[in-house]
């Protein structure tokens, strides 16, 4: 019932200096990502702000139209003179402006789990042609997965958020504190990738290890095998057009020909009508007489003559 622990998967070995991902291309994945959460920043900002504005003139006209809206937000909730409104409209504004920090780092986490599980790569890896690989080359499981974008959210949104937030709720000191810890967190985060295995602390935590992916290499294989491909095709199509116009001209003389042969006037009727019938028959038996063997009988032999002297003697 109470079995050993299961054992504990080896971590992942180094990768070799030609699978390693190359400084830039972390680098380049890294801004791209971080970018994109610049941008989720903005929106959720913009959106927040709109609901400040439309909260604090509800709550607080009169004294937004002495004072204006900022010196709200910049009161830290002293608001002097104010009523009850201008405080409830103060603790509606740090409401809504640690929510927002909150949804920006939960869709951080989100964006990098997903990301790892379904491709095992986010968009800037993509785009940097590298991805996180698992031991064995596989995508990383969802544990590995849970543990990266944990580290990863935690090194870059996560502590700098709590900062803002704990400036907002009036801790200058622990704020302050929380951002030298947050800055501390992500130069551990990246300073590790300068070492022999390019794994940064998040890689170590889950296992895992950001390589090559060689995407723009396959898809340069596979467009110079469409190209070769084509010209062979191309080349092909061409021999055989070629062929086919000349069994077109060679039935077209053949057609040619049969037809002058068709047109031509008899030319042994000509002959015939041409010559005289006596002489043809003269002809054929002048011809037929040459070819014919010759049948009479042999000459007899010739009597011997007298012997011939000799020559004198002397």
């Amino acid at each position: 019932m109470y079995g050993p622990p299961p054992p504990v998967p080896p971590p992942v070995p180094p990768p070799g200096r030609s699978d390693a991902a190359p400084l830039f291309r972390r680098a380049l994945a890294w801004a791209v990502d971080f970018g994109l959460m610049l941008a989720v920043a903005f929106g959720l900002g913009t959106a927040v702000y709109s609901v400040i504005i439309f909260v604090v003139e509800r709550g607080a006209a009169q004294y937004t139209v002495r004072t204006g809206m900022w010196a709200v937000v910049r009161s830290g909730g002293e608001l002097g003179a104010g009523t009850e409104q201008l405080t409830r409209a103060w603790d509606t504004t740090v409401l809504l402006i640690t929510l927002a920090f909150a949804v920006l780092v939960a869709i951080q986490f989100l964006y990098q789990f997903t990301a790892l599980v379904w491709r095992g790569r986010t968009l800037g890896k993509a785009l940097a042609d590298v991805r996180v690989g698992a031991p064995g080359g596989t995508r990383p499981t969802a544990g590995r997965a849970v543990r990266r974008a944990a580290v990863t959210t935690l090194t870059d949104t996560a502590l700098i958020s709590l900062a803002f937030v704990l400036l907002l709720h009036g801790e200058p000191v622990v704020a302050v504190l929380c951002w030298l810890l947050a800055v501390a967190a992500f130069w551990a985060n990246a300073l590790p990738v300068l070492a022999g295995g390019r794994r940064s602390l998040g890689d170590r935590a889950a296992g895992t290890a950001a390589v090559r992916a060689r995407t723009y290499e396959a898809a340069g294989r596979a467009v110079l095998h469409g190209a070769r491909q084509a010209v062979g095709g191309a080349q092909s199509g061409a021999l055989h057009l070629a062929e086919h116009e000349r069994v077109r001209q060679a039935r077209e003389l053949g057609r040619q020909t049969a037809e002058r042969l068709r047109q031509a006037p008899d030319l042994g009727g000509q002959v015939r009508r041409a010559l005289p019938a006596d002489s043809a028959r003269q002809a054929g038996r002048r011809l037929g007489r040459r070819l014919r063997p010759d049948r009479s009988p042999p000459a007899p032999p010739l009597p011997p003559g007298p012997a011939q002297p000799g020559p004198p003697q002397d």
